[in-house]
């Protein structure tokens, strides 16, 4: 009986491709990461984009691609 709960277990592991929360948070960082290196090139604060990033994920590379690079006032 051991072998077969291990053999389910197994299973289960192969299904979800043996990876748990860490890829979830790994992925976020890494988008918080992409947002900052972006907003630098669009000569905004890469280190206030990171962070919001790290909050707000996915909606913030939204707000990022709309509200684009900032206009030189002269």
């Amino acid at each position: 009986m051991e072998g077969l709960l291990v053999g389910v277990q197994t299973v289960q592991d192969q299904a979800s491709g043996g990876q748990g929360m860490e890829s979830f948070y790994a992925g976020w960082g890494t988008l918080a990461l992409i947002n900052a290196a972006i907003a630098r090139s669009m000569d905004r604060s890469g280190l206030g984009w990171g962070l919001l990033s790290l909050f707000f994920g996915p909606f913030a590379t939204f707000l990022l691609a709309v509200v684009g690079r900032l206009e030189d006032e002269e």
